[in-house]
């Protein structure tokens, strides 16, 4: 069964993949980019910015990491408290 999906392309310089579909896409000679971080580490990483490229993969570590702590574990917590396995 084909894919009746466009192809994608990078639109970046020396790339010759997508990077993250969720950045950008090429699609009908148009491309449709997003702003934000994961376009932030794309574009540091095509222009070789390494400075800033461990700034924003620092920052979403902390990020991942303050999401767990402060939403992640306490949904687990309520969860385990109302809901328990008993066999």
């Amino acid at each position: 069964m084909k894919s009746r999906l466009p192809k994608l392309k990078s639109t970046h310089r020396s790339y010759s993949r997508v990077s993250l579909f969720a950045e950008y896409a090429n699609i009908q000679n148009r491309t449709i980019q997003t702003i934000g971080l994961g376009a932030q580490i794309d574009t540091t990483t095509a222009d070789g910015n390494f400075a800033i490229l461990l700034l924003a993969t620092i920052l979403v570590a902390l990020m991942v990491v303050t999401m767990n702590r402060l939403v992640w574990r306490r949904l687990y917590r309520l969860a385990e408290t109302r809901y328990k396995l008993e066999g």
